[in-house]
């Protein structure tokens, strides 16, 4: 009887989990599925296709990720050192979570170095695999975009935890412990957020110098060949 009740209970626990995990990795499918379809579409009107496009696609995504946990562990970090320095007159050096016992890690260490190991260590492959086994060179397109897509979401995280920095600094009551997680955070994700920006900015100019036409072919004047006439195209006096 009771191993009955257990196996239902833990069909229906198992149940639950998979579901929620569904619905948690449904945003995470579309920061997937809609970069896709974008460089689907604009690749699919150019003269020469991408034949490696989709493995590109799903390479620069992991690795975007990857990059992405890795700020989060160092988040995690950068919480537990501001904690430990107690620059707001607080802290938690005595126990729990924020506790050092001798000779180790806090809990909270622990957790920051683990998810900074995963983040760089598959990062690193996917990084390795785009520069060795793809024609990023080639065509580069998809790592602006995914460029952009990493500067979109550090972007929001920096905004939103400014947000929530100033509407605590605006109270009557200032949680001195909120607010200096809250520092830890943007410490991390702003330059984060910064080099995003810039290795986005570097390399759209680029590739706009790049895939610029010739100024004749922009001004609607036809380069002739020696030996040829010297027509006119329309609208050209």
């Amino acid at each position: 009887m009771f191993d009955d009740l257990f196996f239902r209970g833990g069909g229906a626990l198992f149940s639950g989990l998979a579901i929620s995990s569904l619905f948690a990795l449904l945003p995470l499918l579309l920061g997937l599925a809609i970069p896709y379809a974008i460089l689907h579409y604009r690749d699919s009107r150019s003269v020469e296709r991408d034949p490696q496009l989709g493995l590109k696609t799903a390479l620069y995504f992991f690795y975007s990720v990857s990059v992405l946990i890795f700020l989060s562990g160092l988040s995690i970090l950068a919480v537990d050192a501001l904690r430990e320095l107690q620059l707001f007159g607080t802290g938690g050096g005595g126990g729990g979570v924020f506790g050092r016992p001798r000779g180790g890690f806090t809990p909270l260490q622990r957790g920051g170095s683990a998810f900074m190991f995963a983040g760089f260590s598959f990062g690193l492959v996917q990084f390795v695999l785009i520069h060795m086994a793809t024609n990023n060179r080639k065509w580069p397109l998809v790592r602006r975009v995914f460029g952009g897509w990493r500067m979109a979401v550090t972007g929001m995280v920096v905004l939103t935890m400014f947000t929530v920095l100033v509407q605590m600094l605006f109270q009557e009551n200032v949680q001195a412990d909120a607010i200096q997680d809250l520092f830890a955070i943007l410490f991390v994700w702003t330059p984060a957020w910064l080099v995003d920006l810039i290795l986005l900015r570097t390399r759209s100019q680029h590739s706009h110098q790049e895939e610029e036409p010739p100024i004749p072919e922009r001004f609607g004047r036809r380069v002739t060949r020696e030996g040829e006439g010297g027509g006119l195209r329309r609208g050209e006096s």
